[in-house]
């Protein structure tokens, strides 16, 4: 008997204003170009005939999730692959990326970056200190949330749970803007 290899796929978000839309044509032309073998998913509310071809497969967009980062940390109830990289719809590719998988190999999520804030750090969207103290750590990555690699494991989805909930307590945490 034969078992089929894990699956890897791209997915991205478009959803809201044509402008998205527009982008993830925009991906999904340099994924065709640099990536043709990799499926790739498109989650989005538009009915755009000629995007949805442009993608391998299309999720609805589900509004209850929230708007903006909030639907990011649903990207494990949107995707359909056992190992997933997600390229934000405002994102190109310019080369290939099979080094992704290759460098997550071994991982359940990842983000490229390998930046920390610390105790003193500030920065312009949380009060840092207060936020480490809050949830009892030493540091917090800090990153570009465009592109995130994850698997369909049990790992996985308890981070991706911890991050809604963590998302869901911001304003106890001491976060400086509202997402």
């Amino acid at each position: 008997m034969v078992s089929n290899p894990p699956s890897r796929g791209i997915i991205t978000l478009a959803y809201g204003a044509e402008r998205y839309v527009d982008q993830a044509r925009s991906l999904a032309h340099s994924l065709h170009v640099h990536a043709p073998d990799i499926p790739r998913t498109l989650v989005t509310d538009s009915s755009d005939q000629a995007v949805h071809a442009m993608f391998t497969q299309v999720v609805p967009y589900r509004p209850e999730y929230g708007s903006g980062v909030r639907q990011k940390i649903f990207l494990d109830l949107y995707s359909p692959y056992d190992e997933t990289l997600f390229i934000d719809s405002d994102c190109l590719v310019v080369g290939a990326i099979s080094e992704f998988w290759t460098d997550f190999t071994g991982h359940y999520f990842g983000v490229p970056g390998f930046n920390y804030l610390k105790k003193g750090d500030s920065d312009p969207y949380m009060d840092v200190d207060r936020v480490l103290d809050n949830l009892q750590i030493e540091a917090l990555p800090k990153f570009n949330g465009g592109v995130y690699y994850f698997t369909k494991s049990p790992e996985a989805n308890r981070f991706f749970e911890k991050a809604r909930e963590i998302l869901n307590r911001a304003s106890e945490l001491g976060r400086v803007h509202a997402i």
